[in-house]
């Protein structure tokens, strides 16, 4: 076979053979002329197939046909002179069982002659016809469609991408495919039409659409830093949050889930920190939207950390706002990382970007997606902690070692010894945190359309339950929608997406029950009494029950109730006008809405019965709220002469913030069901804590251009410039410039290089340098701020007094500015087949935003000012991109991406350099700690080396750490590998992260309370002489006790290497799909964070601590059907 011009990986010769092994022509009377240039051809003892790709090469028409069906025909003499291909074709192929037909005015299907037998013709043939198009609604001429299990029954569509194809049994199916587009299957199920049938675009790996700031780009063109995550890559993971979709896909993004909780908090770190005291946070973009990093101070503590917090409120908050977007309707992520994709955000995008796109309509029959879900999490690693032996003995050795005598009287403190059951024994993890938590996602959505207007409506449901006692959840309901349409001229196009999630979330104090199951005594009581009640006999009859440390019964907390809801809207409507061609006018028009109301009671129900008549009911209501509008007016303008092209974009942003808190205390309720109500308080009063209250606004405005030059796809320059204007900044400093330059060389086309190294199918060298800066330091940091005083409900004279806010206003503030330097090399091997790419980047954040201390004689206790401190990252980004084995049945592909980065404080100017100039050099994630020299062989004690040199074991804390260690990670990445095998999918994602942290080797003061301890403990000093790692036990607290958990021994590796993710998926027997009448389907199971790899001494080396849920995980069986 023949195609011209063309030239195509395997997978194109496939679709090539497939197209043209079963060529069924319609009849003479649908031919179109076929216009074309007058040729002269003679040949002498010639094969046909050889005399066709003459024709093919001197008219430029395109002619499809199968070798086989040519085979027979050799040692043929033709000569031709100014005659039309028609007319030769027709010569050639008189007498001969062949026959053409006329696809377009450039392509041509040739054909064997089909002999029809009608004596065994089946008697339920239909005879078919449907549409193809492709996926912007563009009719696909010379598609081949054959008839699964009889390759001779075939057409193909013509100019208008019709066709009919007769014979067809009523249980067949029907093979579509076409040249530069994916192969589908369609059934016929006795439809005598198949309708719209919509084929997508095969597009290389090079090629695929890359979103960047502002439009799209390819992976091949690009002159930024860009990485993107598919939606169907997001899909394979059983996550609420999409950011734990994309952990280890990416290199140069660091990301650290704080906890197991759903919408727990995630920490994300593109290239490092840059700022020592501010927002380290990317710039989230969701549908055009600017969206928050952080969301505002609420009432839980289970959900854990999202980085550095939102500057000017607190240092830290609980949760993430990317748990209210449904990772389902994601289209696809993209990670911008250098100046040249990032600078043209300004200062909001000095930590890079994240943009994330949403799903939208596809042109063709209306299609429903249906998928159903449901599986358990559970904890995938339990601590070895202390039995009932080993916690009595260690107990009884701590009043032994203190000269004590070992308790036998009930007592606050000591009833673990002297009244529970000292041969019980009860694993409190297992009872805690080691049950089965429900998964359950159902997602269902509609898309369709025609060749101007497409649209899509998704809804879904995910509900997360708890791996505590009690009946825990975490409810969730998204409805997403994509509305688009073009005029029939195509110069006016309209767009408009919503998103709405609600979540009901009522994970009650999660991290009470982890704390308990890592510290309550192994022989405390039951939790519930014989007849199911709770159980507060745990202390003798004539001891009053507390309801502090480890005595605490933590079913208590099941009581207490905790409702978040939280409601999400983000929308966005796109209007575009081209009067001209290569000339788009647009605006969109942006609006986002977080909301969220919480309620946290005490019932009495939650305390002993004996001291009920003692307690007032109390609740805590918060009620947060962060909206924003934002208006981009662009235009944009293209045009292309011979080899160039040049793309100019110029356009505005105009964006409102606010942001509302006011977190009220209620007290005085008449009974327990009431406590849900604020009305049924008697009083209420404004907690006292400092962002009780919270009215912010946020304004900020900007102008911004880009210009790309491309000559003839080897060399391109790019450059962006943008002017921000921000609230947060007095008069003199309110504007600031950013900008940067760009450039890419593609040597891979350079025709020397084609000539003398073929096995290079790409090859590209850019570079970046620009600069982005930083605003987020909180609201009206430049003004004289005052707060009302807090008077725990009472006024003077009816009037509630002011005071000065703790910092002194600043008119002087400036940007931090960050000025990123890039560049890269990408290679190409065996026609794409191997793809690698390598990144050097090195950022350089100066004037930095820093928090000054002050005498409080002033009136104030800190100053916010720009300092001389220089902040530097730097570091490779290394990614391999292979396609190991592509047979007819089997693939295999792999990709991996490697991290190296390198944090350090470049240089620390004015008042405060001596007292930091230890920490020059170093990096902002350094800790200074006392060198551990193990327990001293006579005393029994912890024993450190002093500045000097010399034993001690009463250090200096402030001349005795002498030991630096780098908490930030030394390599991180991302291994995933791709099975395919007769349609069977199997896809595996391991994560790698080398790093350091503090760990739970020594315990929590072993021996001094009622709390268990981790079986580290156990290697402890006993007599003189003994060689142990753990000092002696006791029943107080001591110095050593107390630095050895700042020492480097305190510190070990937590490195890991984790199961991420995997995902195995089964289509369904097309038998099953005929008879069940639906286009697709598949059985699928997903797993995430399977198995850890690890030797860190603690809990969860991702989360590093015990004081919070792990990583939980995920395992859920799914079906998914496309009817």
């Amino acid at each position: 076979m023949f195609r011209c011009n063309v030239k195509r990986p395997s997978l194109h010769a496939l679709l090539v053979v497939i197209l043209c092994l079963c060529t069924y022509l319609q009849s003479t009377a649908r031919l179109t002329p076929l216009q074309g240039k007058e040729i002269s051809i003679s040949v002498k003892k010639s094969s046909l197939s050889n005399i066709l790709n003459q024709i093919s090469k001197k008219s430029g028409i395109t002619i499809y046909f199968v070798d086989n069906d040519l085979a027979a025909y050799t040692n043929i003499d033709y000569d031709a002179k100014d005659k039309q291909v028609v007319s030769i074709l027709a010569e050639l192929f008189k007498g001969r069982d062949l026959l053409y037909e006329v696809i377009s005015e450039k392509q041509i299907g040739v054909r064997k002659v089909l002999k029809k037998s009608h004596l065994f013709a089946p008697a339920d043939t239909l005879s078919v016809s449907g549409k193809v198009i492709d996926e912007k609604g563009g009719s696909i001429a010379g598609a081949t469609i054959i008839m699964k299990g009889n390759t001779r029954l075939g057409t193909m569509t013509n100019s208008k991408g019709e066709f009919i194809l007769e014979g067809v049994t009523s249980d067949a199916s029907l093979i579509i495919s076409s040249v530069s587009f994916l192969t589908t299957e369609v059934a016929v199920q006795g439809r005598f039409s198949i309708g719209v049938v919509r084929l997508k675009e095969y597009v290389g790996v090079l090629d695929a659409v890359q979103v960047q700031a502002y439009g799209t780009t390819s992976r091949r063109l690009s002159t930024g830093n860009i990485m993107t995550v598919s939606g169907d890559e997001i899909a394979r993971s059983p996550v609420s949050n999409p950011l734990l979709a994309i952990n280890g896909r990416v290199p140069g993004v660091f990301i650290q889930q704080s906890s197991g909780v759903p919408g727990a908090g995630v920490k994300v770190l593109i290239q490092g920190q840059n700022s020592m005291q501010n927002d380290n946070d990317p710039f989230y973009v969701i549908d055009g939207v600017p969206y928050t990093s952080q969301l505002l101070p609420s009432l839980a503590n289970e959900l854990g950390q999202s980085g550095s917090g939102t500057s000017g409120i607190r240092t830290s908050t609980q949760g993430n706002p990317l748990s209210f977007i449904n990772p389902q309707d994601i289209e696809n992520i993209s990670v911008l990382k250098d100046a040249d994709a990032t600078s043209i955000y300004g200062s909001r995008a000095a930590n890079g970007a994240i943009i994330i796109t949403t799903k939208k309509g596809r042109a063709g029959q209306t299609s429903v997606n249906a998928s159903f879900e449901q599986g358990w999490q559970t904890v995938p690693r339990m601590l070895k902690l202390l039995n009932t032996q080993e916690y009595l003995a260690m107990r009884k050795e701590g009043y032994i070692n203190d000269n004590k005598q070992i308790p036998t009287v009930p007592g606050p403190g000591v009833y673990d010894l002297t009244f529970w059951d000292q041969n019980k024994y009860t694993d409190w993890q297992k009872e805690l945190i080691g049950g089965r938590a429900n998964y359950t996602n159902a997602q269902l959505s509609l898309s369709g359309g025609s060749r101007n207007t497409n649209v899509l409506a998704s809804f879904a449901y995910l509900n997360q339950g708890s791996v505590t006692p009690g009946n825990l959840s975490d409810k969730k309901a998204s409805v997403h929608f994509n509305l688009s349409n073009t005029s029939e001229n195509k110069k006016f196009g309209f767009n408009l997406i919503g998103n709405y999630v609600f979540d009901n979330n009522q994970l009650a104090s999660v991290n009470a029950f982890v704390n308990s199951a890592f510290t309550r005594p192994p022989n405390a009581p039951d939790l519930r009494s014989a007849d199911g009640t709770l159980n507060w006999a745990y202390l003798p009859n004539n001891i009053t029950p507390t309801m502090v440390g480890s005595l605490t019964n933590p079913l208590v907390f099941l009581e207490r109730k905790y409702i978040n809801k939280t409601s999400n809207l983000i929308s966005n409507a796109l209007i575009t006008y081209q009067p001209i061609a290569g000339l788009e006018i647009k605006s969109s028009f942006g609006y986002n809405k977080l909301e969220s109301e919480e309620i946290r009671t005490n019932p009495l129900s939650s305390f002993p019965p004996n001291v009920r008549q003692n307690v007032t009911r109390t609740a805590g209501f918060n009620n947060a709220e962060i909206s924003s509008w934002i208006i981009e007016p662009q235009m944009t303008y293209s045009r292309s002469f011979k080899d160039n092209k040049i793309d100019f974009l110029v356009g505005a942003t105009l964006q409102h913030e606010s942001r509302d808190r006011q977190y009220l205390n209620a007290s005085g309720f008449t009974s327990d069901q009431s406590m849900l109500n604020i009305k049924a308080a008697s009083t209420v009063i404004v907690d006292p804590e400092t962002d009780a209250v919270i009215l912010s606004k946020y304004k900020y405005n900007a102008v911004f251009s880009r210009l790309t030059y491309n000559l003839a796809n080897k060399y391109i320059i790019n450059g962006t410039i943008r002017r921000d204007g921000s609230s947060r900044f007095g008069g003199r400093n309110k504007f600031h410039n950013f900008a940067s330059i760009a450039g890419a060389w593609i040597f891979s086309s350079e025709t020397f290089l084609k000539e003398n190294i073929p096995a290079i199918s790409f090859g590209k060298v850019r570079a970046s340098y620009g600069t982005t800066g930083n605003d987020q330091i909180g609201d009206y940091g430049y003004l004289n701020l005052y707060g009302n005083t807090s008077t725990g409900g009472t006024s003077y004279q009816g009037i509630i007094g002011l005071e000065p806010y703790s910092g002194f206003p600043n008119p002087h503030l400036q940007w931090e500015e960050t000025k990123k330097f890039s560049t890269s090399l990408e290679l190409g091997f065996l026609s794409d087949r191997l793809l690698f790419g390598g990144t050097y980047y090195r950022n350089t954040c100066t004037n930095q935003l820093l928090n000054v201390s002050i005498v409080t004689i002033t009136g104030g206790t800190n100053l916010i000012q720009n300092r001389p401190a220089k902040v530097q990252n730097s570091g490779f980004e290394l990614s391999f991109n292979s396609i190991n084995l592509a047979l007819s049945k089997f693939k295999w592909t792999s990709s991996i991406n490697l991290t190296i980065p390198r944090n350090k404080l470049v240089s620390y100017g004015d008042v405060d350099a001596d007292v930091n100039s230890d920490l020059i050099g170093k990096s902002l994630a350094v800790t200074k700690l006392y060198k551990y020299m193990g327990v001293d062989p006579t005393t029994g004690l912890y024993s450190f080396e002093d500045h000097e040199g010399k034993l001690t074991s009463n250090p200096d804390g402030s001349i005795d750490r002498t030991v630096y260690i780098d908490l930030n990670p030394k390599y991180y990445g991302g291994v995933q590998n791709s099975f395919t095998y007769n349609g069977v999918s199997l896809d595996i994602l391991f994560q790698f992260v080398k790093q350091k942290s503090f760990n739970s080797y020594f315990g929590v003061a072993p021996g001094v309370a009622a709390a268990n301890q981790v079986a580290y403990v156990l290697d402890r000093w006993q007599k003189i002489g003994d060689q142990a790692s753990i000092q002696k036990f006791s029943t107080t607290v001591n110095t050593t006790g107390t630095a050895v958990l700042t020492s480097d021994r305190a510190v070990s590796d937590a490195s890991f290497i984790r199961l991420k993710n995997i995902s195995l998926s089964y289509p369904i027997p097309q038998s099953w799909i005929n008879k069940a009448r639906i286009k697709s389907g598949r059985l699928y199971i997903q797993g995430q964070n399977i198995i850890t790899i690890t030797d860190y001494e603690g809990g969860d080396p991702e989360i590093r601590t015990l004081t919070g849920l792990p990583p939980l995980k995920v395992v859920t069986f799914g079906l998914q059907l496309t009817i």
